[in-house]
């Protein structure tokens, strides 16, 4: 006979379950029978925990869609609240600092812009804690309390000080406690996230690559990356899988130098003396040879980065961010062809492309946020302590 599971056990089991539901919920309305069968539980069981959920207030059935099945039968669909309680995402992106404010269901409650242009730099974040301070006050309420804010730069991250260092863009992250008075002004967690490691996480959830080990190589004014293998996101020491752009190489006269200067947005531009992607767009409709040859030069870098990685961590998808993926068509053959230099195994790697960055760290910040808001309710109603890493 197998061993009985204990009231511990069978709480754990059932919170389990609910994030498990949760999870589900968060992209689609459902049945109980839908679920029932992604989860592989009874119809039996799934009621029970159903009703534990409704009884507080984490779901509620969405009568709009209540239908008739084959049988006559009434299905009846879930939704999540959305009001259980609501994430903000800070974005530090360019000269502009980006906040948005979710509900649980990842719905915008609000978004503001902040232009980093229009301050010194010492004023930059502390009029930011205003704006997000007032944006909170004018949203939360009793029922809808805030619950964690995510805050994603560029740069490493320092985890026992909870602070950002060596990013470039926003020098007053390195040495501020901003995250911290944010915490101990609003009693809610305050996480800091590289901000390609948020990207590749927005990229798994938008693709549900979930079972793929995947590289990201973010080109743009400077070269970034995360890897996710084995199912999570290698962050290391620092919370970030690496800043490709500082690693050393060689370049076509065997001088030593970065990824950096040879792959950025920035470089590339300046060769084709260019101030952006739309004259990158216009080379490329006239098959300009000058980007032609630019971007064999740029294809045999990103090929041997992408070979020496797949040497480390086997993965079956690379995703190559930013403003290349504009052309895309030109530069994925080229970048195919220069794989075929090393060994076969590269070739079964898949190739794709992103324009929208920030879209993916959205992406990213609203599943983590969720995800992290409702293990925060369910051990605040059993008298559990609050999850602290996300």
């Amino acid at each position: 006979m197998g061993e009985q599971m204990t009231g511990s056990d069978q709480r754990v089991a059932r919170e389990k379950n609910m994030e498990m539901i949760f999870n589900l919920l968060k992209d689609q309305d459902l049945s109980s029978s839908d679920m029932a069968t992604k989860m592989g539980l009874s119809k039996t069981a799934l009621t029970k925990i159903m009703k534990e959920m409704l009884d507080a207030n984490y779901v509620f059935y969405k009568e709009t869609n209540v239908i008739q099945d084959g049988r006559g039968r009434r299905k009846q669909y879930f939704t999540l609240n959305p009001d259980m309680g609501m994430i903000m995402f800070v974005n530090f992106i360019h000269q502009n600092i980006e906040v948005s404010l979710y509900d649980m269901k990842g719905s915008n409650i609000a978004h503001l812009l902040l232009s980093t242009t229009m301050h010194q730099q010492e004023e930059v974040l502390p009029e930011l804690m205003k704006d997000m301070i007032e944006m909170i006050n004018t949203y939360q309420t009793i029922q809808r309390p805030l619950m964690n804010i995510i805050i994603a730069a560029p740069g490493k991250v320092d985890k026992k000080k909870n602070v950002f260092k060596q990013s470039n863009m926003y020098k007053a992250l390195e040495s501020s406690e901003f995250a911290q008075t944010l915490h101990e002004t609003l009693n809610v967690p305050v996480y800091l996230k590289n901000d390609i490691n948020l990207a590749l996480h927005g990229y798994i959830k938008k693709t549900n690559h979930v079972e793929k080990n995947t590289l990201m190589i973010y080109l743009g004014d400077s070269v970034g990356g995360a890897i996710y293998s084995n199912g999570s996101i290698l962050e290391g020491d620092h919370g970030y899988a690496g800043e490709f752009g500082l690693m050393k190489t060689f370049d076509e006269h065997g001088n030593l130098t970065t990824v950096e200067s040879l792959c950025a947005m920035k470089s590339l531009y300046h060769h084709l003396e260019i101030d952006g992607v739309e004259a990158l767009i216009n080379l490329d409709r006239k098959d300009s040879p000058v980007l032609e040859q630019s971007l064999l030069s740029l294809s045999s870098h990103m090929a041997q980065l992408i070979h020496n990685f797949y040497q480390i961590f086997d993965f079956a998808h690379v995703c190559i961010a930013g403003d290349i993926a504009h052309i895309k068509k030109r530069f994925s053959s080229k970048v195919q062809d220069q794989l075929k230099r090393y060994d076969l195994e590269n070739l079964e790697i898949n190739l794709d492309f992103e324009e929208h960055i920030e879209a993916l760290m959205m992406l990213g910040a609203k599943d983590l946020g969720q995800t992290e808001s409702f293990q925060s309710l369910i051990s605040k109603r059993k008298g559990g302590l609050k999850h602290e890493h996300i």
